[in-house]
């Protein structure tokens, strides 16, 4: 037996033996081994229930895609793309897909919001026109709050929908035109008075060509009579 020694206090050794092992039975012994590998189980069971939240996160982005990539997959076109007018006129937008033979149903909307149609807005009543099925959309008495981007959203009875890129329309306040009146009437007077230079200088040439043959015509003649006479 391995015999140890400790020092009292006075300094001197003493003799000391270990503790006796502590004896456990199998019971024990089986309760110890089920708690030591307890917390392996519920690190296995904590990573499978994670996988599976994984797996249930992707599977609903795969579906989200699927169902998004069949049911708009319907080409639709907004022309023209770009529009720039003149408060107090009209415009025109079309709408273009191909209706595969099924039937449809046409939206027209201000911007990206999708939950108030064009022309439900007070704004836009007794002001907006639909013709060929609501594929075409005139727009009437512009105001400069009309500008924005006009988007057609189209659903087929298959279910297929789509919305196209959009139409900008751009509206400016109408310009004063008292000046820009004048400028024509300017215009044709600056016109007029070169086309009158430019005749003048034409009958001046023409002028000054038909006197120097008249003189030379002159001398010609006076000097025949002048022979004439002498001969008499």
């Amino acid at each position: 037996m391995v015999q140890g020694y400790i020092i009292d206090f006075v300094g001197l050794p003493r003799q000391t033996t270990p503790p006796h092992p502590i004896q456990c039975s199998a019971e024990d012994r089986q309760l110890i081994d089920e708690n030591e590998k307890e917390p392996d189980v519920v690190m296995l069971y904590g990573v499978i229930g994670l996988e599976t939240c994984v797996i249930i996160i992707l599977l609903a982005a795969l579906t989200k895609i699927l169902s998004r990539a069949v049911a708009e997959d319907l080409l639709v076109v907004e022309q023209p793309a770009v529009i720039e007018s003149i408060t107090g006129t009209s415009v025109t937008i079309n709408c273009t897909f191909r209706t595969q033979g099924l039937s449809f149903s046409v939206r027209w909307y201000l911007g990206c919001d999708k939950s108030t149609p064009l022309e439900t807005l007070p704004s836009y009543r007794h002001r907006v026109t639909f013709q060929n099925l609501n594929r075409q959309l005139t727009l009437s008495n512009l105001t400069e709050s009309d500008s924005g981007t006009y988007y057609c959203h189209v659903e087929l009875a298959n279910g297929k929908m789509g919305t196209g890129n959009g139409t900008r329309l751009e509206v400016s306040p109408r310009q004063c035109n008292s000046g820009n009146e004048k400028e024509p009437d300017a215009v044709i007077l600056y016109g007029v008075i070169g086309l009158e230079t430019c005749v003048i200088i034409i009958l001046l040439a023409a002028l000054t060509k038909i006197l120097s043959r008249g003189k030379s015509m002159t001398s010609k003649l006076s000097k025949y009579s002048c022979v004439w006479v002498l001969e008499n």
